[in-house]
């Protein structure tokens, strides 16, 4: 079976969905890959820096980096939450 028969086995299976391209939707797309593309330099950055800012041997640790992460992702799911309330 061919690729494009597959691609068409599975677009009937799904009923025919589409997939509407509004500008919002590639907004969002791009705004995803410039926070992903950025955060690599980000992480390098902040192993280097000192908790003065400052760069130096001893940066913040990867640890404190995750901690950071990760409470950096749940304010702003926590303040989308609120903003748009299920």
């Amino acid at each position: 079976m061919g690729l494009r028969r597959s691609c068409a086995v599975a677009a009937a299976r799904l009923g025919g969905m589409t997939w509407t391209r509004e500008p919002r939707t590639w907004m969002a797309i791009a705004g995803v890959l410039v926070l992903w593309a950025s955060a690599f330099a980000g992480i390098r950055a902040g192993l280097r820096l000192t908790p003065s800012g400052l760069p130096g041997p001893d940066g913040y640790g990867p640890g404190e980096l995750a901690l950071l992460r990760f409470g950096t992702a749940s304010l702003v799911v926590s303040a989308n939450q609120v903003v748009h309330p299920s």
